[in-house]
């Protein structure tokens, strides 16, 4: 088996775990992908706004986009929503496993906010979509006086004891609910929001909205939101193997002709990861934020 095939097996079991579905399609015809490894925040203390191009994190449709808006499913009786399996399915530990060895996204994060104490040094922090609060942790260690992480689905039970484990719990609130509906103490304000906001090809998930939400309702006057700037991309490759194995195969399925299917299957977008040596062109700048 090859190192696509195997990558392409694991990502099938992974979208057939319970509350998944397949994975929405964000890049379609010619594969499109996200430069990596771009500074993260400007290292100087009038800060310029934060640069990320790094790897988007995995997501599924009907899996909820760390942080964002909605609650996960309950077991009553309730009618649950495809917005209820999409917030619920992030409790499930294999995609929080996945995105934590993403060492790119990962690396970059830590990078940007430990390398940018002056940020975060005796700030108020927010962490919309604190997952396992990996970033939240990244930013007590960076000297933030107050985090409060917010997760919506039940692996906020797990991020609770991940920071009391670490010692971090005079420091880092993790707080479990709908980012809309939760209220600081007080009315407190913060100084600092900082979130894993990207998805494939940069915006899908939508959680961007959550984030936007949340700076309009928390953000202090002279509150940063990192990251705040981000650059798309987009490359042509070539993979052979993947069209002999997904389009040319509607050709001759145990001897009957289903080429009708082949040529939508052309047309279908797909969600994958691709080695560096498949790459045929330059990457192309397709927006950039200013």
């Amino acid at each position: 088996m090859t190192s696509n095939q195997q990558r392409r097996k694991k990502r099938q079991q992974q979208q057939k775990q319970p509350g998944h579905t397949e994975a929405a399609q964000a890049v379609g015809g010619v594969e499109a992908a996200e430069r990596t490894g771009g500074e993260l925040v400007e290292q100087q203390p009038a800060a310029e706004p934060m640069e990320t191009s790094g790897a988007a994190q995995e997501a599924h449709e009907g899996e909820h986009a760390p942080g964002g808006g909605g609650g996960g499913a309950s077991s009553g009786d309730k009618e649950l929503t495809s917005a209820d399996y999409y917030f619920d399915s992030y409790a499930h530990f294999g995609i929080h496993e996945e995105m934590l060895k993403d060492s790119v996204r990962t690396k970059t994060y830590e990078a940007a906010i430990c390398g940018s104490a002056f940020l975060f040094k005796d700030k108020v922090v927010m962490d919309v979509g604190a997952g396992t609060g990996i970033l939240s942790l990244f930013a007590a260690k960076a000297g933030a006086k107050k985090v409060y992480a917010m997760e919506c689905s039940e692996i906020a039970e797990c991020a609770r004891e991940i920071v009391a484990a670490n010692h971090m719990s005079h420091i880092i609130t993790v707080i479990k609910g709908k980012v809309e509906d939760v209220e600081l103490p007080e009315g407190e304000k913060v100084d600092v929001i900082i979130s894993e906001w990207m998805g494939y090809f940069l915006l899908y998930e939508s959680m961007l909205d959550t984030v936007l939400f949340a700076r309009d309702k928390w953000l202090g006057d002279g509150g940063i939101v990192l990251p705040d700037h981000c650059s798309l991309y987009m490359v042509a490759i070539e993979d052979a193997e993947y069209k002999q194995e997904k389009i040319h195969f509607w050709q001759s399925v145990y001897g009957f002709d289903m080429s009708c299917i082949r040529d939508k299957a052309m047309l279908e977008p797909l969600v994958d990861t691709v080695d560096a040596e498949q790459i045929v062109t330059n990457a192309c700048c397709v927006k950039a934020s200013s």
